[in-house]
């Protein structure tokens, strides 16, 4: 459908408005084809952890953006409404979509970064062991799986410190310890 959109635009269509309106309905095409994978900068927010952490038993990796394909990540824009976007989204469409990249301004103590395949044929991501550079495991995540997730990334080369989130002890945010023998 996108494809055919971008020929009636550029070929049929001269009304500018007209034109507005296509390119909206090719951009929504192609975000349903696209991969997204979202990353956020903070171990210790506590709200990522209760909204995606299950409850603080879950596990969050660290990864370095020096490496492919995290050197490729974009910041997430925040904003009142998604009609903000407008005025970066010319009469040509950009490779990824702005609003791939843009959430409610409600949002943003996530500070979220997003990794995006427009094609949408990453399924697997693959990545350097070195891009590793820690993993988080939730106050709640019982230590018998700790043990297995060290057993595995050490038999698959990888060795980035593991830490445990934890509650500090007067006040409400979380800090992180270095697990031994990581």
């Amino acid at each position: 459908v996108g494809s055919i959109i971008t020929k009636l635009t550029k070929e049929i269509v001269t009304d500018a408005a007209d034109r507005r309106v296509l390119a909206r309905v090719e951009r929504r095409h192609r975000r349903r084809d696209a991969t997204v994978l979202c990353f956020a900068e903070e171990p210790t927010n506590e709200l990522m952890w209760a909204l995606y952490g299950d409850r603080n038993t879950g596990i969050c990796f660290e990864f370095s953006t020096a490496f492919d394909p995290f050197d490729k990540c974009i910041p997430v824009v925040y904003l009142r409404s998604p009609t903000d976007l407008d005025h970066f989204i010319g009469e040509d469409l950009p490779p990824i979509d702005p609003l791939l990249c843009a959430k409610s301004q409600a949002w943003s103590f996530q500070k979220e970064w997003r990794l995006v395949d427009p094609s949408g044929r990453t399924r697997v991501l693959c990545f350097s062991p070195r891009s590793l550079t820690g993993i988080y495991v939730g106050y709640r995540f019982p230590q018998p799986e700790v043990r297995a997730i060290l057993s595995i990334i050490e038999r698959r080369g990888f060795k980035p410190p593991v830490y445990r989130i934890e509650r500090h002890p007067y006040s409400y945010s979380l800090m992180y310890r270095q697990i031994d023998g990581t």
